[in-house]
């Protein structure tokens, strides 16, 4: 009889290390974690009888949409400790800060057993003017602790797989604009959610607007990136797109250039402490690579109502390629923060104190979990809902890939953001955290999709 904690991934390369650390600590005799794909963790939810499931996947698009996956946890008596992946970086003014986050979360929708994990106090300021009976609480971004984590430090530097070094890293996050889908098909999937879940960030003249501005921006990069290679042709440059990007547009832009490499190969952790200079436009890469102390440079070339500009605080800002240039040349780690009326520091608790994210929550899961019972863990059962699964995904997918043009970049986009565990890969970082913890961990390698790790 075990107690049972879900750890949800949503892309894996993102958040695999920093969950696997989480997992590393809550472990303990009478503890489990499973981490997975979470619809997989969905499905084998009715087999334990109370939990503690942290993340944000049990609504099925947002807050006007259906309660089924939630009912369905609170039903087997889980705890929800919901915690967004992405809960900071917002784009454009305050007021539309305000209607992403209406439109992430109604705290009245949760239970009193239930918890919102905020990154920082602008958010549980926002989700307390709902005086709902759920708790709130700050603990930051648990990704972010990678400079301050001796642990997950350690396990990134144990098994980075990036060969390359010293290279200058251009992160792009043009998803609008240089989509998986054809512009077409992209404005129409995003305008029939905008009209079936009433969403004001995903209006006809928003949508219009990202897109006619990231076209914009795809066009500043690629010329940038042009003359940062024209200007350094000694220099090594590696461009890694936004997970929902076309890579091969890039490609085919950048083709028959000798000092770019274009890849989304592993996760942006393990290319951004390998490099000596990271160049972004409000990415979260900003972030990670500001707790990894690397020169960062903030790259807007030009006002746009819905630019990221919370990250203008972290490094270096830009406007110009020339100015760019120069810093690569003499990059410089700057570790103040510019917060003016950005709000990075009430956005991202991370700025505020040195205590660990990870750990904040850690404690958290354990309290709530403290009141749960004990549930037998048939992994028989687990092992036949995984096998349903993979025969499931394949008449499901592969169809898709092989005949329907149409389909065929969900396929991309759905494998591109979970390709499955490598069980080689997960067996390395779990060795690491052995050695690192000097704690007994087990691991149960499920599927592809699924693992469970004990003490």
């Amino acid at each position: 009889m075990k107690k049972i904690v879900f750890l949800p991934v949503e892309t894996e390369v993102r958040e695999i290390d920093a969950k696997l650390v989480m997992a590393s600590k809550i472990i303990d005799k009478e503890t489990v974690c499973f981490v997975g794909q979470h619809n997989v963790l969905n499905q084998i939810a009715p087999l334990f009888d109370g939990g503690v499931y942290m993340g944000k996947n049990i609504f099925l698009e947002n807050m006007n949409s259906t309660n089924e996956i939630y009912e369905l946890y609170k039903n087997n008596n889980f705890s929800i400790l919901w915690n967004h992946e992405e809960g900071a970086i917002y784009g454009g003014s305050e007021s539309k800060w305000n209607n992403e986050l209406k439109e992430l979360l109604d705290p009245n929708r949760l239970k009193n057993d239930d918890m919102v994990l905020c990154w920082g106090s602008y958010q549980k300021e926002f989700y307390e003017t709902y005086n709902a009976d759920t708790p709130i609480k700050i603990v930051g971004g648990y990704r972010l602790d990678l400079g301050q984590n001796s642990d997950l430090r350690s396990l990134l530097k144990s098994t980075n797989r990036v060969e390359e070094k010293n290279y200058i890293l251009i992160d792009t996050n043009c998803a609008w604009g240089n989509h998986f889908m054809p512009h077409q098909q992209e404005y129409k999937v995003y305008q029939e959610k905008a009209e079936k879940n009433h969403s004001d960030h995903l209006t006809k003249h928003n949508l219009l607007g990202l897109l006619s501005e990231d076209l914009i921006k795809i066009g500043f990069f690629c010329n940038l990136i042009s003359y940062l290679m024209e200007n350094n042709p000694t220099k090594q440059f590696v461009l890694r797109p936004h997970p929902t990007e076309s890579i091969s547009f890039y490609k085919n832009v950048f083709h028959g250039f000798s000092n770019i490499k274009i890849t989304k190969d592993y996760s942006a952790i393990e290319w951004i402490e390998n490099c000596s200079v990271l160049i972004q436009s409000g990415c979260t890469t900003a972030l990670e690579a500001y707790f990894l102390e690397k020169p960062i440079v903030s790259f807007h070339p030009f006002d746009s109502k819905h630019s990221v500009d919370v990250t203008k605080g972290i490094g270096q800002t830009c406007n110009s390629y020339e100015e760019v240039n120069d810093f690569i040349k003499n990059p410089v780690y700057k570790s103040d923060i510019h917060d003016n009326d950005l709000g990075i520091k009430s956005l991202i608790d991370n700025f505020n104190t040195k205590t660990s994210s990870i750990d904040i929550i850690v404690d958290e899961i354990k309290k709530t979990s403290t009141n749960k019972p004990k549930s037998k863990i048939d992994y028989k059962k687990i092992k036949a809902i995984e096998h349903k699964n993979k025969i499931k995904n394949t008449l499901k997918y592969y169809p898709r890939k092989l005949f329907f043009e149409d389909k065929q970049e969900s396929y991309e986009m759905a494998t591109d953001h979970f390709p499955g565990f490598n069980e080689a890969e997960i067996l390395k970082k779990i060795d690491s955290l052995r050695t690192i913890s000097n704690k007994k961990i087990d691991l149960s390698y499920l599927s592809n999709n699924l693992i469970a790790i004990t003490s």
